[in-house]
């Protein structure tokens, strides 16, 4: 979840910090656990042609909804 501060974080989060960058969205729908490996083993196979840059990804799931965001770090 995006916040402006990340001061204090609740017990049980870990707050990060992700410098400003290009990311290509990917989104999962369906049950959760196989359709989040679906959507890494499709950026796995697209790997050289999304010109990943390695940094940081991350994925956003949401609360009572069966999707989740996926967001890849791009050049």
């Amino acid at each position: 979840m995006q916040v402006n501060s990340l001061v204090p974080v609740p017990n049980g989060f870990v707050g990060r910090k992700f410098k400003n960058g290009n990311y290509q969205k990917f989104v999962a729908k369906g049950e959760l656990q196989h359709a989040v490996v679906g959507i890494w083993q499709e950026v796995w196979k697209k790997d050289k042609e999304l010109n990943r840059k390695y940094t940081a990804d991350f994925e956003i799931y949401k609360k009572d909804v069966s999707t989740v965001d996926v967001y890849i770090a791009i050049k």
